[in-house]
């Protein structure tokens, strides 16, 4: 980690710049893949809202094994894994162009890699989140996740459109090769980098994998405002995932939306998502990390409630689309940067991995049952009504904070690395 007393701007800290650049091509890639593989089941393989409740179900499903994963993460070399699952993910996701091209797409084929997919993003997002405070100093894990939610956010202004029209020019499952060749140029980036990662702890062959699980779960669930995230956080998965679900099939099969216009919402709501990592730091050092959590929870409750509403003329469908996008955009910096920085702040480093595993098992674990509640709901209940369970869901999942030691949260407390 580079460290001196007056810390260098991360832009001029090439190990970062580095990674930045890495993530930010792959970020570009993910998100035509975000949109042309739920298009691939719905418009091409003709899904049924069964069907998309399983593939989302497939993508998530990997989360159960966080636990594992974990201990793993606190032991090997974090760049040595994240180059391993990228280099994964470029393989698989440059299966299906060429699957599709000898015509032998199938749904089933669609979950396969989906869920392998998952395991391999399991492995990075782990890998990434602990590998991070080894290249900048603690104190830095703000501006830093600013900086790559940025990037973010801005790729999500331009990435759905492009989406939209590489789909429409090359059919969506084609379209994903440009996801596969994003993630060689993340690999490269890997490679380049330069930096001695804090000595990791060989773990004794005798040791239980249950002792060092335990050891990240009471890591965990012994800070009372990790723990209240984790709470909160699990009912927003809950939720979310039943609107993430149906809302690609929503929006075609029911709003009679094109590929392009569903890239337009995406792309305009971004603008809000840049917007929000910009304000993230500045509302963090006023209010604290409690309070701005608190706003981005409020914020992206009354976007999922808006995106459910969504009906009647174009125009209308598309302000309320775009309109309920935009507040989910703009509020999820606002919870995500805060809370993923305590986590950083408060974790020594030796058990970040499995902190990180613990917190995604539970967050993430819930996932595949929302995905098929919604897929189960929609097909008995209706689309529209889905979307407004989730909804209301998100919002009372809001009421949690107040219950909780979310709200007193002012600063970014330190840990020891013993």
């Amino acid at each position: 980690m580079e460290a001196s007393a007056v810390p260098k701007s991360l832009w001029r800290q090439s190990n970062f710049l580095k990674l930045w650049i890495g993530q930010a091509v792959s970020s570009f890639g993910s998100t035509i893949t975000a949109l042309a593989l739920p298009l691939t089941a719905v418009v091409i393989l003709r899904a049924t809202p069964d069907q998309m409740g399983l593939l989302r179900a497939a993508l998530s499903l990997p989360a159960l094994l966080s636990l594992f994963f974990g201990v793993w993460v606190d032991h090997v070399r974090r760049r040595t894994l994240l180059i391993l699952a990228d280099t994964g993910r470029m393989l698989l996701l440059g299966s299906i162009p060429l699957i599709a091209w000898l015509g032998l797409l199938r749904i089933e084929y669609l979950y396969v890699i989906g869920l392998l997919v998952g395991v391999l993003t399991l492995l990075f997002d782990l890998s990434i989140t602990s590998f991070l405070p080894s290249l900048i100093l603690r104190e830095q894990l703000v501006d830093g996740n600013s900086k790559t939610q940025q990037s973010d956010a801005l790729i999500s202004i331009v990435g759905p459109g492009a989406a939209g029209a590489l789909i429409g020019l090359l059919t969506a499952p084609i379209a994903i090769v440009v996801d596969a060749i994003s993630y060689l140029a993340s690999v490269i980036s890997l490679l380049l980098i330069r930096t001695s990662e804090v000595e990791l702890k060989e773990r004794p062959a005798q040791r239980s994998v249950w002792l060092e699980i335990g050891e990240g779960i009471q890591a965990l669930w012994g800070t009372p405002i990790l723990r209240d995230l984790t709470i909160l956080s699990g009912l927003g998965s809950l939720f979310l995932s039943m609107q993430q679900t149906i809302f690609v099939l929503f929006v075609v099969r029911e709003l009679k939306l094109t590929a392009f216009q569903l890239g337009l919402i995406f792309s305009t709501s971004g603008i809000a998502g840049l917007l929000g990592t910009l304000m993230v730091g500045r509302i963090v050092q006023r209010k604290g990390p409690g309070s701005t959590i608190l706003l981005g929870q409020s914020l992206t409750a009354l976007g999922t409630m808006l995106i459910a509403l969504a009906g009647g003329s174009l125009s209308l469908i598309l302000v309320l689309l775009i309109g309920g996008q935009a507040l989910f955009s703009l509020g999820a910096p606002f919870y995500g940067i805060p809370q993923l920085s305590l986590r950083q702040a408060m974790t020594p480093t030796h058990l970040l991995g499995r902190v990180n595993a613990s917190r995604r098992f539970l967050v993430f674990g819930i996932i595949p049952l929302g995905a098929l509640i919604s897929g189960l709901l929609g097909d008995r209940l209706g689309l529209r009504a889905t979307l407004l369970i989730s909804g209301i869901g998100m919002i009372l999942a809001l009421f949690w904070v107040f219950f909780s030691s979310i709200r007193h949260a002012r600063e970014f407390p330190q840990t020891s690395e013993a």
